[in-house]
């Protein structure tokens, strides 16, 4: 019987019952302490198959997500990113955990949804759906190097605790890579409005709002004719309100409630 089929007829309740963490596999070794022991056996690495259906529970996608939120003005919905699940949580469905698996013959990046063509989408849910996590497995991962990658087991590089088997031969090592800065940014987009009323504001400058382009608050919201593509950058304004002027300053505009720029002027003697 086949791993995926065993996976199938396995109670939700008993896996969540009944889940232990098991540390001590075939061909390891705890060298120290009370419970030091030597395995008798040789290393026994997970199958292909094993392997692939852990990894679709640490991030496979599993279809479109159903959105079911209020997208009309100033109701929220717009803070969804992406339309796309898989079997581990986003916020805003941002999906940018992506994961390193790690074996003995081979360190593979496991893609995340975004990193595929959207034609390319529908044939990877179908196969998630039919169950066919090995050839789902092979179209997800990009061989990254040969052999083992080995961070360092240092301190500060990993913890003490991982060191003795950390790495061991015929271990399957995941390792998930979060980048949130696109989180980040997208949940203060959110809570920077007229409806949260937070603001960004200058302490230098009477505590008054930091100016925003209106195009960034347009694009944010969906309303604006132009979506650029990403990575992008906001901001295209340099505004300000004048703070103080040299005698070799030439004539100013002052615009009121925004961030207060300040300088002193290279030519004088303070």
């Amino acid at each position: 019987m086949s791993t995926t089929n065993t996976l199938g007829d396995y109670s939700l309740l008993d896996a969540l019952t009944k889940r232990r963490s098991r540390r001590f596999g075939l061909g390891m070794k705890m060298p120290a302490g009370p419970l030091a022991y030597q395995s008798r056996h040789a290393p026994f690495p997970l199958s292909e198959e094993e392997e692939a259906c852990l990894t679709f529970a640490a991030g496979g996608i599993t279809g479109f997500a159903l959105l079911d939120l209020p997208f009309a003005e100033g109701q929220g919905g717009a803070i969804v990113a992406r339309s796309l699940g898989r079997t581990i949580a986003s916020g805003d469905a941002i999906q940018t955990v992506s994961l390193v698996v790690i074996n003995d013959d081979g360190t593979y990046l496991i893609k995340r949804p975004q990193d595929f063509p959207a034609q390319e989408i529908a044939r990877l849910v179908e196969q998630a759906n039919k169950k066919d996590f090995t050839a789902l497995y092979q179209r997800l991962r990009v061989k990254i190097k040969d052999g083992r990658a080995a961070p360092p087991v240092a301190p500060m590089f990993n913890v003490n605790v991982n060191r003795w088997s950390l790495y061991a031969p015929g271990t399957s090592y995941f390792l998930p890579i979060n980048e949130l800065t696109f989180m980040y940014i997208n949940g203060l987009l959110e809570i920077f409005n007229e409806h949260s009323c937070a603001f960004v504001v200058d302490e230098r400058a009477g505590f008054r709002a930091a100016g925003v382009n209106p195009v960034d608050s347009y694009i944010h919201t969906g309303t604006h004719a132009r979506k650029p593509s990403l990575p992008y950058t906001p901001g295209f304004d340099g505004a300000g309100e004048v703070d103080g002027l040299c005698a070799c300053a030439a004539p100013a505009i002052v615009l009121p409630n925004l961030a207060r720029i300040s300088w002193s002027c290279p030519s004088s003697s303070s």
